[in-house]
């Protein structure tokens, strides 16, 4: 069973108002998904670029990060 979970979501380009859909992470089990742990760190995660014109944003939803063994 996995735990870390993405969904669609309908996006606005804030540079050309071009409406579009792309992956974005609600939760994170960084065990579970190393690769989005390095994503996260590295400011990625959750970075959708406008199919459009390529302008860059975040997503904008709220992230829930879970890692139990560094408890």
């Amino acid at each position: 069973m996995t735990i870390s979970y993405s969904d669609q979501s309908p996006l606005t380009c804030p540079n050309c108002g071009h409406t579009f859909e792309a992956p974005i992470w609600l939760l994170l089990d960084a065990p579970e998904r190393p690769d989005l742990l390095a994503a996260l760190r590295a400011g990625l995660l959750n970075i959708a670029p406008c199919p459009l014109c390529g302008h860059a944003d975040a997503g904008g939803a709220p992230l829930l990060y879970h890692d139990a063994p560094a408890r």
